[in-house]
């Protein structure tokens, strides 16, 4: 009785390895044992038909291959279990290289974009420095009568120099937020599913 369930013991311990030991089974000593190449071809043939056989389809694989007769119906059943386990295994990482190629590919985009974003913010403080300074120089140097006495009208008005100015600083500090992710509209990249794939 003991040897019995030592047996049973080992059979979901074999259940449970994977990869190469998929092509052991224990012997009636309770050893490992290899399955021969044409073991492997005859379950395989199975389980290209029928990945998950009934106790009477395998007991029927037994009696049809001579080459099974000596391997017990419970290290069939073992054999069959680990091979779905196999196989499920090789679609999740196949899904999970899918999945990652397709990150990858979108971080690529987006350091990019961050890129050309962080080059574009440079270039217009560098243009809004010069800006502030030629107005400044063109408001110290208008007289006093040619400044607009309507402060309202003067900071939106395009051909007035402090107009101009408030017309430049507001479109920075709106470009600024949107670079810096403050006012950012995410949209939905070409070829992505939405969701967390």
């Amino acid at each position: 009785k003991k040897e019995k369930k030592k047996k049973m013991a080992m059979a979901v311990a074999n259940h449970h390895e994977s990869g190469d030991n998929i092509n052991r089974h224990l012997d009636s000593s309770g050893k490992y044992v290899r399955y021969t190449a044409e073991q492997v071809e005859a379950l395989e043939r199975v389980y290209s038909e029928c990945p998950k056989p009934t106790s009477l389809r395998r007991q029927q694989l037994i009696r049809e291959c001579p080459i099974l007769a000596h391997i017990e119906p419970k290290q069939i059943k073992v054999w069959f279990q680990n091979r779905r386990c196999r196989d499920k295994q090789r679609k999740e990482a196949s899904r999970l290289q899918s999945v990652n190629r397709k990150l990858s590919a979108m971080n690529k985009l987006l350091m990019e974009e961050n890129d050309r974003l962080q080059k574009q913010v440079s270039h217009l403080v560098c243009e809004n420095g010069y800006m502030k300074q030629q107005l400044t120089t063109v408001v110290n140097d208008a007289s006093c009568d040619s400044v607009d006495t309507n402060p309202q009208h003067s900071l939106r008005d395009a051909n007035s120099p402090a107009g101009l100015l408030a017309i430049a600083e507001e479109t920075l500090a709106e470009f600024l937020s949107k670079a810096k992710g403050n006012a950012v509209d995410w949209v939905q990249m070409p070829g992505m599913k939405p969701g967390p794939d």
